[in-house]
């Protein structure tokens, strides 16, 4: 925060000087209407008495104009001055003892100190009454009107103010120059916005526009700011980034600019139902002072931020880098890191990214948390339009994704203890290609993570699975290519009481050149007329003989499917109800136990090119004759020794 003095003068200064940074287009957009809101003090006739001699407890009202010609009033105790359409200027009120005022009063012009608090602590902020000047400015002015606007607050905060209200304003506010005069003039987003005091309620309007002043230097300010501070809320209003006006050509770091809103170590933080929009950098920032393993670690908690829009933010709408206690609800998160005018998407691409820092310690391999993000809710927010994804968990503890209707992926990464569950992801022309959800790196802290109750529908891959430690169930996939798709090294995980139907040559599970252990698939339904269960290249290194898989219980629909094991290892297929053929090949360890299987179209089970210790047991299997199919047909002579083939039920149909 920048140096508050305890009394206040904010004469207005114009700077006449020019700035290679100073705007010079507008468009009808970024500029509407200026025109200001006219205050209530509308009387002007000159007052008629004398402020020096007011006496001890005198209540008076103001309306008339009173003027105090530069001088200095010391008022006795236990003076209070009301309000009534005049006004005062020009001077000085020194309150000796417990005086009241009304903040309707307050102004540019006079000085007031001493004892005195508001009669009201709701306080309505009329631009012309502190020089903020509106529209089309200069650098150095837009600098003027980030001093002028925060200090009113803290003045008004001193005079027992705990709501600030701003209705018509439509301003430009310089937050990347340093303002500091002390020997250390390090640049600090948090210090050079708009800062807003503790035990403060900022509302804002429909008509409240606080606009970023474009620069093209490397900084990345923040237009709001909450640094260290408590019991905050933040309503209303829109907060207007500098995507389309500034120039990052000349910039080494491309990711400069600005955000919108920076909370830097905030406690009992509410921010509601505002709007965010074309941040350079993006939009909303959550972050602490200090590191976790220091003494002067400050951790943000107990944040909620609701009700927001989120729209044409580069980068990435919201970023959380280090808090506890977060609560993100029913906000509208719109065309996120995507290409705006000259702007480009930048890099991240996802509407709300959670990213702490941790390190290993080179000696003893241990984790080292810079920072920690714990026990996050994001619930009941709908997403369109983000150029990668809607919401990412890179590294976070405890983080619940629920409620959620977006078009474009939810991924995690380093999670632990995540759960992504009852989402409802719709697939847009642009977003089918991409898996619906993305899950998993491997780590030893990748655990208890769980996926339920998501509605999947249009995506080329519903979800990509990349490491274990994970729960999958009561989904429902709907018109998906590839419903589940294991991609990489699997372990200890379930996947169960999921609903897969889709058509047009659609796959339900596929595990494809990586390795399972401990997996367990039961209770599914899969209806698909490709592929139910495809493996490939799974469990193939020397130290993965003793792998396991199993898939019972599940019920496979589509008789012109087919349930396939090519070039795997350590599979048990038992007690599955199955509609479509059975096919091994270049496989080991396969036991396909009581099973029903019911075909009409190939031999009901397959064994083909070189397999070994293949368990073919009491199972009930219908197939077709037609074509000369077989219940059980082992292509390779080589193979006959290999298979085992006991007590199975063959009946044609």
């Amino acid at each position: 925060m920048k140096k508050i003095i305890p009394t206040l003068l904010l004469s207005f200064i114009y700077f006449t000087s020019c700035s290679k940074d100073n705007i010079t287009d507008f468009t009808k957009e970024q500029i509407e209407d200026t025109t200001p809101e006219e205050p209530e003090n509308t009387i002007k006739t000159p007052c008629d008495f004398n402020m020096s001699e007011i006496k001890k407890g005198e209540t008076i009202t103001i309306n008339c104009l009173l003027d105090l010609k530069g001088k200095t009033v010391i008022l006795p105790e236990d003076v209070t001055i009301n309000f009534n359409k005049g006004d005062i200027i020009n001077g000085t009120l020194n309150f000796t003892g417990n005086g009241k005022i009304d903040g309707r009063l307050l102004n540019s012009s006079i000085i007031v100190k001493g004892n005195v608090k508001l009669i009201d602590p709701s306080f309505y902020f009329y631009a012309v009454r502190w020089n903020i000047k509106e529209g089309k400015v200069e650098k150095n002015v837009a600098l003027q009107n980030n001093t002028l606007l925060e200090k009113t607050i803290f003045f008004v905060k001193k005079l027992g103010a705990t709501k600030f209200t701003i209705n018509k304003l439509d301003a430009y506010f310089e937050v990347n120059t340093v303002t500091s005069t002390t020997s250390d003039q390090n640049f600090y987003p948090s210090r050079e916005g708009i800062n807003i005091p503790s035990n403060m309620h900022l509302e804002m309007t429909e008509n409240t526009i606080l606009r970023v002043f474009p620069t093209s230097g490397e900084r990345s300010g923040s237009l709001l700011s909450i640094l260290n501070a408590t019991d905050i809320k933040i309503n209303g209003g829109t907060l207007y980034g500098d995507r389309e006006l500034r120039d990052n050509s000349t910039s080494i770091n491309k990711n400069g600019g600005s955000n919108l809103l920076n909370i830097r170590s905030g406690k009992n933080i509410i921010i509601d139902g505002v709007k965010l929009t074309k941040g350079s950098i993006g939009g909303l920032n959550i972050n602490s002072l200090g590191f976790t393993f220091n003494s002067d670690y400050i951790p943000s908690n107990n944040i909620t931020v609701k009700n927001c829009t989120f729209e044409k933010l580069r980068r990435m709408s919201f970023v959380i880098t280090d808090g506890y206690n977060i609560l993100v609800e029913g906000n509208k998160f719109i065309d996120s890191s995507t290409k705006v005018g000259n702007s480009d998407g930048g890099e991240v691409g996802f509407a709300l990214n959670i990213e702490p820092v941790r390190t290993r310690d080179p000696n003893t391999n241990e984790f080292i948390w810079h920072q920690r993000v714990q026990d996050v809710t994001i619930r009941n927010n709908t997403e369109t339009g983000s150029r990668i994804g809607s919401f990412n968990v890179f590294l976070g503890e405890r983080i619940t994704i629920e409620n959620n209707t977006v078009e474009s992926r939810i991924a995690w990464s380093l999670a632990y203890k995540t759960k992504i569950k009852n989402n409802t992801f719709i697939a847009s022309e642009r977003t089918k290609d991409s898996p619906a959800l993305s899950i998993g790196v491997e780590s030893e802290t990748v655990a208890e993570n769980e996926v339920s109750g998501n509605k999947i529908s249009g995506y080329s891959l519903g979800i990509a699975t990349y490491y274990g430690g994970v729960k999958i169930f009561d989904n429902e996939f709907k018109n998906n290519n590839t419903a589940i798709f294991i991609k990489e090294n699997i372990k200890e995980t379930e996947i169960y009481n999921n609903t897969i139907t889709s058509t047009d040559r659609a796959r339900g599970i596929t595990l494809h050149l990586t390795y399972a252990d401990k997996l367990k698939i039961y209770n599914n339904i899969i209806s698909v007329d490709a592929i139910h269960i495809l493996t490939t290249a799974l469990n193939q290194e020397q130290n993965h003989k003793d792998y396991t898989i199993s898939i019972e219980k599940n019920t496979f629909n589509g008789l012109q499917s087919s349930t396939t094991f090519g070039r795997s290892n350590g599979i048990k297929l038992s007690d599955n109800t199955i509609e479509g053929k059975i096919q091994i090949s270049n496989s080991s360890n396969i036991d396909i136990v009581s099973n029903k299987i019911t075909t009409n179209e190939g031999n009901g089970i397959s064994v083909s090119d070189r397999v070994s210790k293949i368990n073919i047991l009491n199972n009930d299997i219908n197939f077709s004759e037609q074509g000369r199919y077989k219940c059980i047909n082992i292509d390779d002579v080589n193979n006959i020794n290999e298979v085992t083939i006991t007590n199975n039920v063959c009946k044609e149909i």
